[in-house]
């Protein structure tokens, strides 16, 4: 096997997919390579992958098969040199899986994510829920305000008839008060001595007709 530690700086990262959907306890190959074209005809070099768990996977001990049973070498590895299969997909494979190959002064990347067929189902679900309890709460708060609207007005309109009732009342009592002193001062006024004055008269007659006789 040839290994070569580090490629030239033109070399040119072949990497495609960058999400792929998966289902669980399924084989899936992630493809990562490298070019030009001469470079090809190397099998594997010092490349790696960083798993989800922020792990690092060196491709040459994947394609010996040493530490990691679960992944092995793909089929072909012509312009897929640093390519690796994963041989059963488990719920901590999803997320995102990052090819990186070494070069002179810098390195080369090439990012994939797993995605659960079901979870994007689900995604959407979750959205429109969002959606929908976002919009719920948007016409309950509509629908909020419009009551105290019209509470507030409510309140104002009888504030309103409570001080008017007010007004009533005060000129009522009023009007009231100045009958009531009205006649008190009628009852206070002094009737003439009607019976006194007849008398008076009845006498000075009977006196004058006795000096007539």
């Amino acid at each position: 096997i040839q290994r070569v530690t580090m490629l030239p700086q033109e070399t040119k990262l072949v990497f495609s997919d960058t999400r792929i959907t998966v289902t669980l306890n399924s084989s899936l190959e992630l493809s990562c390579g490298y070019g030009p074209a001469d470079a090809t005809n190397v099998r594997e070099q010092r490349c790696l992958w960083k798993t989800p768990q922020n792990i690092d996977l060196q491709v040459y001990d994947i394609y010996d098969n040493v530490h990691h049973p679960e992944l092995s070498a793909p089929n072909n590895t012509d312009g897929n040199q640093c390519g690796i299969v994963l041989n059963s997909v488990s719920a901590e494979d999803l997320g995102n899986w990052t090819c990186i190959v070494p070069l002179h002064g810098g390195h080369l990347t090439g990012t994939t994510e797993l995605a659960l067929q079901n979870y994007m189902g689900l995604e959407n679900d979750y959205k429109f829920m969002g959606s929908a309890v976002i919009s719920t709460l948007l016409i309950m708060l509509v629908l909020l305000i419009i009551c105290l609207i019209i509470a507030e007005n409510k309140i104002t309109k009888s504030q309103q008839a409570k001080q008017r009732n007010g007004h009533e009342m005060r000129r009522i009592l009023t009007q009231s008060s100045s009958f009531s002193s009205f006649m008190e001062g009628q009852n206070n006024i002094a009737m003439p001595d009607i019976t006194h004055h007849t008398h008076t008269s009845s006498d000075e007659g009977f006196r004058t007709w006795t000096m007539g006789t």
